[in-house]
């Protein structure tokens, strides 16, 4: 459970710029989807218990602190389940040039000049004449 410094006491109002609490609104079906997107990539799990956690009640600043998320990170993700749903769990594409991955992928599919053969057999010489 998180402890804060400062405790209410109940006669006590506090005005703050914070929104106030949003929580999902799940249909079983909903549920579901997010309970199998918890075995998917990480990044996505960890974006299908955020919202698993708003629909259990739990205040985004509890959920932000639980897993180290900035609150307002945790509020866009809920909402973007909200309009979406699971499908608006995974990374957007990114702008940018491709992944370094990819291009080096490409490079090794390209066979150089004296990558597929010695330098003996591409000269006509086999290996045979040459040692006699």
């Amino acid at each position: 459970m998180i402890e804060f410094p400062h405790k209410i006491t109940p006669d006590e109002v506090l005005a703050g710029m914070r929104p106030a609490h949003v929580y999902a609104n799940l249909s079983d079906q909903q549920h579901r989807h997010l309970v199998d997107a918890l075995h998917r990539q990480w990044r996505v799990a960890a974006r299908a218990v955020t919202v698993l956690l708003s629909a259990s009640a739990m205040p985004a600043t509890q959920i932000a602190a639980l897993l180290h998320y900035d609150p307002h990170t945790v509020r866009r993700w809920i909402a973007r389940h909200d309009v979406e749903g699971v499908t608006g769990l995974p990374d957007r594409p990114r702008l940018g040039s491709p992944r370094l991955g990819q291009r080096i992928r490409a490079l090794l599919a390209t066979p150089k000049a004296w990558t597929t053969c010695s330098r003996r057999s591409a000269s006509g010489k086999n290996s045979k004449t040459a040692a006699t």
